[in-house]
């Protein structure tokens, strides 16, 4: 996720992300966000984990919550933009090499709000 959307990261437990998952929306600090499990968005199966996190971020000029199984951290990478293959992957801008060799595939915060709308 490009650090200029993010706002910041909290941790949910188990019973408050099942919450907002069946309600699409969370309640921090006594105000309601909109809410979308990225698992459920990108159709990623298997088990999440006991304490999951939430990144919040600005887009569209509102804010809008994204469960995460976790953050790794900060990156200064370089985007590289998608094959023609997949250019059309909603909610994906581009990928990144990281150090270790891995791809990584850099979210579309603006694209990913239309899924919670």
């Amino acid at each position: 996720m490009p650090l200029s959307s993010v706002k910041e990261c909290v941790k949910l437990s188990r019973e408050d992300m099942t919450k907002a998952r069946r309600r699409n929306m969370i309640n921090l600090r006594g105000k309601i966000i909109l809410f979308a499990d990225l698992r459920e968005v990108f159709e990623v199966e298997g088990e999440s984990p006991d304490t999951e996190r939430v990144v919040i971020t600005q887009a569209k000029n509102r804010s809008v919550a994204f469960g995460v199984d976790s953050v790794i951290g900060q990156h200064q990478t370089v985007i590289k933009t998608l094959s023609k293959v997949y250019k059309d992957v909603k909610g994906i801008s581009g990928a990144t090499i990281l150090g270790d060799g891995t791809v990584a595939l850099i979210l579309d915060v603006t694209q990913l709000v239309q899924f919670v709308e």
